[in-house]
């Protein structure tokens, strides 16, 4: 006897969660991390006065986040498009939120910046991830141009709110609340995106230009705090060479117009 074909079972296909749920998820994620940068403006003297702070110090719990935020952001980002996406989001929103809580609790100074640096390798591996997201979430075209305004939207809204939240936080609570408020919201987002978010990967296992990513880091800090020397008191001018409209001849400068370099 012919053994009887047996019946395939339809395949279940999984169950893709709303794309305005993943586009808020990762919105909620790009706030934050724009938030952060901002929002410790208004809590800097009661650092001070607390932790006594140098002004130098002080400079620092805002630089140490932007530095490490702005130098890893590119190594974030391919290590998104390697490992996936919504796992790198994960990984950058954890070590976020234990950074806010660090800093939150922080006793000493060098705890503190220490906090606010590991705050920025987080926002760093974070925030690639949070478009890449948004945009394999919706299908090309009106809507994935609304999705990434609506991204975009709330990133410019996290950096303009950061004074006002940061001064309600100080004035109600105190300044470690600028950071400790973190700790509820990215705890929230992350279970959400633990249920929620699809993965996704580029494709491409080559592994991270480490090295390429470490030596860029000294370069580019001295170009963020150089300042333009002053002509010597009494000491001859330059004389610049301006052409505008692009299109006219290149003459000395005699207003402040659009500045170019002098032709060879």
């Amino acid at each position: 006897m012919t053994p009887m074909p047996s019946a395939s079972r339809p395949t279940r296909s999984p169950t893709r969660s709303p794309a305005w749920l993943v586009i808020a998820l990762a919105c909620a994620g790009q706030f934050l991390v724009v938030l952060d940068v901002s929002v410790v403006n208004v809590a800097l003297p009661s650092m001070r006065a607390e932790l006594d702070m140098s002004a130098s110090g002080l400079q620092w719990v805002v630089n140490a986040y932007a530095i490490a935020f702005a130098g890893f952001m590119l190594l974030g980002g391919r290590a998104g498009d390697l490992y996936g996406r919504k796992r790198m989001f994960l990984v950058g929103l954890a070590l976020f939120t234990l950074a806010s809580l660090a800093g939150g609790l922080a006793q000493d100074d060098w705890q503190l910046l220490l906090a606010r640096a590991a705050q920025g390798l987080g926002a760093a591996v974070l925030a690639p991830s949070t478009l890449t997201i948004v945009t394999s979430a919706v299908p090309e075209g009106a809507a994935r141009a609304r999705a990434i305004a609506t991204w975009t939207a709330v990133g410019a809204g996290g950096g303009a709110a950061g004074g006002l939240v940061g001064g309600v936080l100080v004035d109600l609570l105190s300044w470690r609340w600028v950071l400790l408020i973190n700790v509820p919201v990215g705890a929230v987002v992350l279970i959400g995106a633990l249920a929620l978010l699809p993965e996704s990967r580029a494709g491409d296992r080559r592994r991270l230009d480490l090295p390429g990513a470490s030596s860029s880091r000294p370069a580019w800090p001295p170009s963020r705090t150089a300042s333009p020397a002053r002509r010597p008191r009494g000491g001859p001018r330059r004389r610049r060479w301006c052409r505008w409209p692009p299109d006219s001849r290149w003459s000395p400068c005699s207003s402040p117009s659009r500045p170019a370099r002098r032709p060879r």
